[in-house]
């Protein structure tokens, strides 16, 4: 498993699923109007309590293998000139070997911690996906 930074570093991880919730959420607030919200996922996981859950799934033991914040920065700055959209993507990894968001509780007050998605249920849906798509005929 490829982390940015460090294994120790602490986040609320947060589902497409329910960042989307939340997002719909905060449009039908009056009170949240012009405010910074900081929503995160139901829990605060260390990278390497991800991969133990990721291990827990697989039945198998997962590597994991850091990689520096300087590596990302210089990736960015590196394509910047050429490819602009694969450099934001090295910068926005860059930000995330360095941010940790240990934002609790989850949801940001928005959706409710105990209706959002774990890491543990997001890695077992993507562990039950087929190997490959069926064929169309």
């Amino acid at each position: 498993m490829l982390v940015p930074g460090s294994v120790r570093v602490r986040n609320a991880f947060l589902a497409q699923t329910d960042a989307a919730r939340a997002c719909a959420e905060v449009l039908e607030r009056a009170e949240t109007a012009r405010r910074d919200i900081e929503v995160g996922g139901p829990e605060v996981l260390t990278w390497r309590n991800v991969a133990a859950i990721y291990s827990d799934v697989l039945g198998r033991q997962v590597r994991i293998m850091s990689t520096p914040a300087s590596v990302y920065a210089a990736a960015a700055a590196l394509l910047k000139p050429v490819a602009p959209i694969p450099s934001a993507t090295m910068a926005l990894n860059r930000l995330a070997a360095v941010t940790e968001t240990p934002w609790a509780p989850g949801g940001g007050g928005l959706v409710d911690p105990a209706s959002m998605t774990t890491v543990r249920a997001l890695l077992e849906s993507k562990a039950a996906l087929p190997d490959a798509l069926p064929r169309v005929a």
